[in-house]
């Protein structure tokens, strides 16, 4: 007796130019009034950072037990990179992260997590930039996933979410019509996850993932992250946007129920080292995107 093997994936099946069609036609419906409601019920707004970074600046060893040479050697390489921001930002050099940001009179570098409100007009101009991107975010709201699409208009999301969310008989479909992809518990439909993760980065769209992986609702501190983002991005060869969720204490429809508001920071981009080692490129992108967002809560908690 034959057994019938399945060669497609029932959980991510490849979507038709109709289902795009149609997703893209939603995303548009929804976009204002999404907005509107997040606005009203969290005071939400949102601030930009458009640099794009290769590893954290200020990186110090996590575990505290480097050696005094290798101390040594870091504040040397410092020196150095301090000494080189200030001489690119005093040429005006293109291209650079630090140029933009540096002041040529000073000694330190610039902080790499400044963010600015920008006009809508502007911030999508330059969020078309950010096209075929993995997108990472702390996962501390129900709405988080309206707020980061909303933060990122005009780009198109694809959300990464658990099998169970796509099998649902009750809410599968409305999840799915926003184009979502499935984690997939077996072989078949981790392939599908991959080839669906991969159409939607070559049709432009970005894949939203929460590293963290549970939802830990209004949390101020940053849980640890997975790395199996990471490693999908290198896999596709993309870089990756960090989108931070702070809670605040804005007047909004939410702080009624004794709960905050949001602001929501994009930015800045984490991009790939292609002179690094996989398993090192890896690590490396992981701990700049956590020290990012870490830090966005860490200072916004200090100023609330």
């Amino acid at each position: 007796m034959r057994i019938h093997k399945p060669t497609r994936s029932e959980l991510n099946p490849l979507e038709t130019p109709l289902q795009k069609f149609l997703h893209s036609l939603l995303y548009h419906f929804a976009y204002p009034l999404l907005k509107i409601h997040l606005k009203l019920w969290y005071g939400f707004s949102v601030r930009y950072n458009f640099s794009s970074l290769k590893t954290w600046p200020q990186e110090e060893g996590r575990n505290g037990a480097e050696s005094s040479d290798e101390q040594a050697s870091q504040k040397d390489v410092a020196l150095k990179a301090s000494h080189a921001t200030n001489t690119a930002a005093s040429c005006n050099a293109p291209n650079s992260f630090n140029a933009t940001n540096a002041d040529p009179t000073s000694k330190t570098p610039a902080d790499p997590l400044t963010y600015k409100w920008l006009p809508q007009w502007k911030a999508r101009r330059e969020l078309k930039k950010f096209r075929s991107s993995f997108v990472v975010c702390n996962h501390i709201a129900l709405l988080d996933v309206a707020m980061a699409g909303v933060a990122l208009w005009p780009l198109h999301l694809q959300i990464l979410s658990l099998a169970e969310n796509g099998r649902n008989k009750i809410y599968s479909p409305l999840v799915r019509a926003f184009g979502t992809v499935f984690v997939g518990d077996n072989l078949i439909d981790w392939r599908g996850m991959v080839a669906k993760q991969r159409q939607a980065l070559e049709s432009g769209e970005c894949v939203l993932i929460f590293p963290e992986g549970n939802l830990h609702p209004y949390a101020t501190k940053l849980h640890p992250f997975h790395n199996g983002t990471f490693r999908l991005a290198n896999f596709f060869k993309v870089p990756i946007i960090c989108v931070t969720l702070v809670p605040t204490k804005k007047i909004c429809l939410n702080r009624l129920l004794g709960r905050p508001g949001f602001t929501v920071y994009v930015g800045p981009m984490v991009r790939r080292d292609k002179t690094l080692k996989k398993r090192v490129l890896v690590e490396k992108m992981q701990n700049t995107a956590e020290e990012i967002l870490s830090s966005n809560l860490e200072k916004a908690t200090k100023n609330r």
